[in-house]
């Protein structure tokens, strides 16, 4: 209907070209960034009414979620244009509003201009001024749907198969920074949900949030990882009530396939989760199974502070693990019977075991009670299998229970990229190379942008004495994070075990703020060989406040000193420290496989 679509809208001295895409002001081009235009346009064609942030982030970045500031900077430009002259009102924390009167002149063409900004006029209830007011209105918001937002517009039924998605994190519009762990929460939880879809990859936590608070090109992200479509979405919270705004996207278009606003109670925020699961499955798998909520509380002050946990279960340093505890023991208190909450427990004390930040037997003890709670309470959980498994595998030393629940996590959820990290590890210890690498690989498909599912590649290359593509497993590693300490201390060792002992050196630099200093070591190689650098990182490592037992075995092992080596396995076996779980696998301790000790400790283990 080109007829009734205005081409040129007026306002005050201005006039606005939608098919030119062009401001003029007395007939001269006034310059534009294209989204300081489409955010004008948007405003013009609701004259005198708020528009959201919300809808004007769908409108003007149809296929994107950026940061708020992006839109107060096009509202900032807008008003330096205009100068004098109330044009654009703000509404505190809500939106925007055009003030001038809007006046269709596509087929006036020139007449004269009103040059006086005005306040938005007082509407007369008369049926003749009803009725204009209405036409401008319908055409001027057909113009802006036409011009600004072609591209925002569901696709319909998909003409190919989805078979991978991301969840990329919702962006929080909360006027208090501090709700972040909510937005994020929510994320999680939709990722967790559709992770359980029948042939459906779906990207893990930590690769799409590696998209947080950038810039998002759909197209773009989806190459970038793969996949066939990506889930976007932002959460405002106030006053006890929800707006949740999510959209799903074809990545090989870029238009929406779904997109949905929803405007609840905050309490209902466990029928939201499982409506966009649903209506995302139902989109990419119209005869999938329904999709249940993966937190199974309905209480709101236990699932608040069971999202807190995961925000500080998510970060990699010791406090935020024990911030996770607290809060996932919050959440407990308020809902005995959450799952999902002893779950998260179990797998921080595992975390915490791992890293020997606390004494692992009484961390291992710890998340034993809490995975048995889970367990008891929903046996579906995945995650709580992942962490029985890992107990078994630290703590009791059960090789075929930590197979069974390896096993059983991932016919749950085969998208869950740290069970596939752990059987890996798993693999390890039982010598099994080929199952390992393909765990590995498995894991680092479901999270490739996760530096430490990165880094274990390097370390499996190392038990498994491949030490060419150990190195070039570190390297790749560091391509992802170049200050990755952790990618630096396995190509420190896989260094050492290649005798290129410069870059052992320089690797040890940046592997860990506490390291040996580069001089010595260069010394100590210079002034007695390979035997004089391990005395030195002997040396090194007796010194520190809390040395592991398990890697002051190695170095005694690498100066042929075997039993001070032994005395320290043995202390690692009673304090349960979780490298020697593979102790079969370490070169170092090869000369020592024929002695009684070392057979003993290994026969204690049930080691193959």
């Amino acid at each position: 209907m080109d007829e009734v679509r205005p081409r040129i809208c007026r306002f005050g001295p201005f006039e606005l070209d939608f098919e030119q895409r062009l401001l003029l002001r007395a007939g001269n081009s006034v310059p534009l960034t294209p989204k300081a235009f489409d955010t004008l346009a948007v405003l013009v064609a609701h004259q005198g009414k708020l528009v959201d942030k919300e809808e004007l982030f769908r409108l003007v970045w149809p296929n994107t979620f950026v940061e708020e500031n992006n839109l107060t900077q096009n509202i900032s430009v807008l008003r330096k244009v205009f100068g004098e002259g109330d044009y654009i009102e703000t509404i505190p924390r809500r939106g925007y509003r055009f003030l001038m009167k809007v006046e269709d002149i596509s087929a006036v063409g020139s007449a004269p201009m009103d040059t006086q900004p005005r306040p938005p006029p007082v509407i007369r209830r008369t049926s003749r001024s009803l009725w204009i007011g209405g036409i401008l209105a319908i055409t001027v918001v057909a113009a802006v749907a036409i011009y600004v937002s072609r591209r925002v517009r569901d696709a319909g039924p998909l003409d190919h198969r989805v078979d991978s998605l991301v969840v990329l994190p919702f962006v929080n519009l909360t006027a208090k920074p501090e709700d972040e762990y909510f937005s994020d929460g929510l994320t999680e939880e939709l990722t967790n949900a559709l992770a359980h879809l029948d042939g459906v990859l779906v990207v893990a936590r930590t690769t799409a949030f590696q998209f947080k608070g950038k810039a998002r090109d759909i197209r773009s992200i989806a190459q970038q990882l793969h996949v066939g479509a990506v889930l976007e979405g932002s959460v405002r919270r106030q006053d006890q009530r929800l707006r949740v705004t999510v959209q799903l996207n074809d990545a090989q278009t870029g238009y929406h396939i779904w997109s949905q606003t929803y405007d609840r109670d905050e309490g209902d925020i466990f029928n939201v989760q499982e409506d966009i699961s649903n209506q995302v499955a139902r989109s990419i798998r119209p005869d999938s199974r329904p999709v249940r909520a993966s937190s199974a509380t309905r209480n709101p002050e236990a699932y608040n502070a069971y999202l807190l946990g995961r925000f500080y279960r998510g970060r990699r340093d010791e406090a935020s693990k024990r911030r996770a505890i607290d809060f996932f023991e919050q959440a407990i208190r308020k809902d005995p019977q959450y799952a999902a909450a002893y779950a998260g427990l179990a797998e921080c004390y595992t975390v915490l075991a791992w890293e020997s930040s606390m004494p692992p037997l009484a961390a291992l003890i710890a998340a034993q009670k809490a995975v048995e709670q889970a367990l008891a309470l929903d046996d579906n959980l995945a995650e709580a299998h992942t962490s029985q498994a890992i107990i078994h595998l630290q703590l009791d030393r059960n090789w075929e229970a930590a197979e069974r629940q390896f096993r059983t996590a991932i016919a749950l959820n085969r998208n869950d990229a740290a069970a596939h990290h752990w059987f890996s590890h798993y693999f390890v210890a039982m010598g099994r190379f080929g199952e390992s690498l393909a765990e590995s690989r498995r894991a680092l498909e479901l999270d490739p942008l996760d530096v430490r599912i990165s880094g274990h590649l390097s370390w499996h290359y190392l038990r498994a004495r491949d030490f060419p593509n150990a190195i070039k497993a570190g390297l790749q590693t560091l391509e992802l994070d170049s200050h990755s300490e952790l990618a630096f201390l396995f190509l420190a060792w896989a260094y050492e075990d290649s005798a290129q002992w410069a870059k052992a050196i320089d690797a040890w630099q940046l592997a860990n703020p506490i390291h040996p200093q580069a001089s010595i070591l260069r010394a100590a190689l210079k002034a007695d060989g390979p035997r004089g650098y391990w005395r030195a990182r002997l040396a090194f490592s007796s010194q520190q406040k809390t040395p592991e037992n398990y890697q002051l075995a190695v170095l005694h092992a690498r100066l042929g000193e075997s039993d001070q080596a032994l005395v320290r396995l043995e202390r690692a076996f009673q304090r349960h420290e979780p490298e020697l779980s593979y102790v079969q696998r370490e070169p170092a301790f090869d000369a020592m496989q024929g002695n009684p000790r070392f057979r003993a400790l290994t026969n204690a283990m049930k080691l193959p």
